[in-house]
């Protein structure tokens, strides 16, 4: 017994082999005492160019380029030699959009140690007097998404610190504010900050940023400012079928509205959207919550081409979009859902008994249908599982003639099963 208490203190007060430094431009002046000699005490250091540039290099360290994919390097982490001191350097925070998240999945977070420094962001809200705490302040990464996650944020009002891609962000941001109808947007691109080539370019969306040629690392501080013919979106579900590229056999706005709220977002959750169509049901879920997902399941080419335009133009690139026929399909999605939408009919019953297979403990799965056959089905779905099952009918005014009447809409039968 005491043998094995000797065993876990040694363990405890191990120092983990590998440790993520977050640096800033003004270098190795920039860091605190303990990630200093953590710095200078290293067998590897581990880091971009730019990174590398920032240190000097000491006797018996090795300077490894960490690129992109950094397959190459990860046998050395996963595995270090016997007394080996591994540092890899970060911009500024390494869990604020930093590499550091990514190692914690890959090698667990016992087997590192993160000293932050002050992020890119923090400069950014510090030179521009923007409270970061404030909601209309975004903060967006396109270093780390893909670019169109920019278009769910572009709302009049919103200040957006956006990290860049690289030195082309600029004018590519600037090209799709014009685009939008946002030209008047103020932009401030901040490069270099805390180090001695600090800059700020100051402009509107509607200025020739050609012109400019920045660093790969800046950051785009954007004033929202929308003209009266600028495109933007709610972020509440219900979207206008305007906003969508569409075939016409689309879950019209209010359905979707009464849909979403049925399916009950939740930080966290995962949603599968079987027979999504033009994605409209999946994409206002990851509309309405930054922390949810979703995967859109359908079996026809042409719309899985509208689904993956209507997401990256309402900003949700993040929709995993997965094509073919259900259930079968189910095999190749490992992720199981709190939330299951059956949109487009339930064709055999292999579906839904699939779909309960696959859903959590209390999930929910929500069904509508509009023709007769597809409401005889849910009937007997309600019959057998129990559930809610309720019809919403919608009418909209229209002219006849000189008058007008209310013209009504094909009425919805909605299915809502709780699993317990």
């Amino acid at each position: 017994l005491l043998l094995l208490m000797h065993l876990w203190k040694y363990q405890m007060g191990k120092k983990p082999v590998i440790s993520i430094v977050g640096i800033c431009e003004s270098g190795i002046d920039s860091l605190e005492p303990s990630a200093r000699k953590r710095v200078r005490g290293a067998n590897v250091l581990v880091g971009s160019k730019r990174h590398l540039q920032l240190v000097p290099k000491r006797i018996g360290q090795t300077h490894l380029l960490w690129r992109a994919n950094f397959s190459q390097v990860l046998p050395l982490l996963r595995k270090p030699k016997p007394g080996e001191r591994i540092v890899i350097l970060s911009t500024g925070d390494p869990l604020w959009f930093g590499i550091a998240e990514r190692l914690i999945k890959t090698l667990g977070p016992k087997a590192i140690e993160i000293f932050p420094n002050v992020n890119a962001f923090s400069l950014a809200a510090a030179r521009l007097s923007w409270g970061l705490s404030d909601p209309m302040v975004r903060t967006i990464s396109i270093h780390s998404q893909p670019f169109s996650a920019i278009n769910k944020e572009i709302i009049s009002g919103h200040r957006l610190l956006i990290l860049s891609k690289d030195g082309d962000s600029p004018k590519q941001i600037a090209t799709l504010l014009m685009e939008r109808g946002f030209g008047e947007s103020k932009i401030a691109v901040l490069e270099h900050m805390g180090g001695n080539k600090e800059r700020r370019v100051n402009g509107t969306a509607s200025d020739n940023w050609k012109k400019y040629s920045f660093s790969n690392l800046n950051i785009l501080a954007v004033d929202c400012k929308a003209s009266t013919q600028a495109v933007q979106w709610s972020l509440n579900p219900g979207l206008p079928e305007k906003a969508y590229i569409h075939d016409g056999k689309i879950t019209k706005r209010v359905i979707r509205a009464v849909t979403i709220s049925a399916l009950e977002p939740m930080p966290g959750h995962v949603l599968w959207d079987v027979g999504s169509g033009s994605g409209s049901i999946a994409i206002e879920w990851l509309r309405s919550c930054s922390s949810v997902k979703a995967v859109a399941i359908e079996r026809d080419k042409k719309q899985l081409s509208r689904i993956k335009l209507n997401s990256e133009t309402l900003g949700t690139p993040h929709l995993k979009i997965v094509e073919g026929q259900a259930p079968k399909i189910f095999l190749k999605i490992k992720e199981n859902p709190q939330k299951i939408f059956i949109g487009g009919g339930i064709s055999s019953p292999k579906i839904i008994n699939e779909c309960i297979e696959r859903l959590l403990p209390t999930g929910l799965i929500i069904a509508n249908s509009v023709t007769i056959e597809s409401k005889q089905k849910l009937l007997r779905l309600w019959k057998k599982y129990g559930g809610d099952l309720t019809t919403l009918a919608t009418s909209s005014a229209n002219s006849i003639g000189r008058y007008n009447a209310f013209r009504p809409a094909m009425e919805v039968m909605q299915w809502r099963w709780q699993k317990n």
